[in-house]
C-alpha cells in the first residue's frame, strides 16, 4: 500500500513539476453523460511513463532515460537504465509502452513493472 502511495504522490510531483508544462486548460462542466469520461492512448502512455521513470527514480537512482541528468548535472545518455541491459527497464518512451500495456492499465490502473 505504501509502494502505491509513494508512486501516486511522486507522479502527481512530476505533472506538477517544470518538467511538464503542458498549459491546463479548465474542465468543462460535467455532465452526467460525461462523467465516466475514458483517457486517450496519449494520456495513458503519458502516466505509463511518468510512473515507470518516477519508480525508478524512487530507489535513489537519477538515470533512468538517456535524457534524464545526473547529479552533477550531465546528460545520463548510454549511462541510463533504459540504454544498459539487464536489471530494471524503465519506460522513457512512447514507443516502449505496448498496446497491452495500455489495455492493462486501463483495467488495473498499475504501472507495468520495471524488471
Amino acid at each position: 500500500m505504501f509502494k502505491l502511495v509513494a508512486l501516486a504522490a511522486s507522479v502527481a510531483v512530476f505533472f506538477q513539476s517544470s518538467v511538464c508544462q503542458a498549459e491546463v486548460q479548465p474542465a468543462p462542466p460535467p455532465d452526467q453523460e460525461q462523467s465516466d469520461q475514458v483517457l486517450d492512448d496519449a494520456a495513458v502512455i503519458a502516466l505509463i511513463i511518468a510512473g515507470s521513470v518516477a519508480m525508478y527514480k524512487a530507489m535513489g537512482r537519477p538515470c533512468a532515460c538517456p535524457t534524464d541528468l545526473t547529479r552533477n548535472g550531465q546528460r545520463c545518455g548510454k549511462r541510463s537504465a533504459w540504454s544498459r541491459g539487464g536489471g530494471a527497464r524503465p519506460l522513457c518512451s512512447p514507443t516502449d509502452v505496448t498496446p497491452s500495456m495500455i489495455q492493462n492499465y486501463r483495467k488495473t490502473k498499475v504501472i507495468p513493472s520495471l524488471w
